[in-house]
């Protein structure tokens, strides 16, 4: 599907300066590190425009100085998707205190909805947090909610973390068990 003249306008000027080079599809895809359907896609206007680094990676490819590289991420930005400006900032006043700015980071995924009980197990992570040496492994069989529990009690936890709250992808697979063998 053509998303609009934008991407269309980059896939025709890609095309052209793929061919002007005297390079297959493959030899460009394999020289810019994407795929042949990656390539195909944005030739044909069928993606919307590729992501800077991708452009860069191309316009590295196709050996374009730094004029043309600038003109090839111009013509993709315009087909890369915008948010819709906001029209109306609610105040401060407004904000639930859950999403009140801090100046820290919030880096949690969204706190999951629907979770009830496992008052022992909020309780145990409470004291471990408060504890000399901060650190609690949970375990237990895949689907049982240990990642719900840990966002639960970390969304719920918030003032005790005055610096931040994230959630690492080495600390949010940690509380992954596998099944024994």
């Amino acid at each position: 599907m053509d998303t609009g003249t934008a991407t269309g306008g980059f896939g025709a000027l890609l095309r052209g300066l793929r061919t002007g080079a005297g390079l297959s599809q493959e030899e460009l895809a394999l020289a810019a590190g994407v795929s042949v359907r990656a390539l195909s896609y944005m030739e044909r206007g069928r993606s919307r425009g590729p992501q800077r680094r991708t452009v860069q990676a191309l316009a590295q490819a196709l050996g374009l100085n730094a004029d043309a590289a600038g003109q090839l991420e111009r013509t993709a930005s315009l087909g890369r998707p915008r948010r819709a400006p906001a029209t109306e900032v609610p105040s401060l006043a407004v904000l639930p205190d859950a999403v009140a700015p801090t100046g820290a980071p919030d880096l949690l995924p969204r706190a999951p909805r629907g979770f009830h009980g496992r008052a022992a197990e909020l309780a145990a992570l409470a004291r471990a947090a408060d504890s000399d040496a901060p650190v609690c492994l949970v375990v237990g069989p895949a689907g049982v909610g240990k990642t719900a529990l840990v966002l639960h009690w970390a969304h719920h936890g918030r003032a005790g973390f005055p610096t931040g709250c994230s959630m690492p992808t080495y600390a949010a697979s940690a509380t992954r068990a596998s099944r024994p063998s």
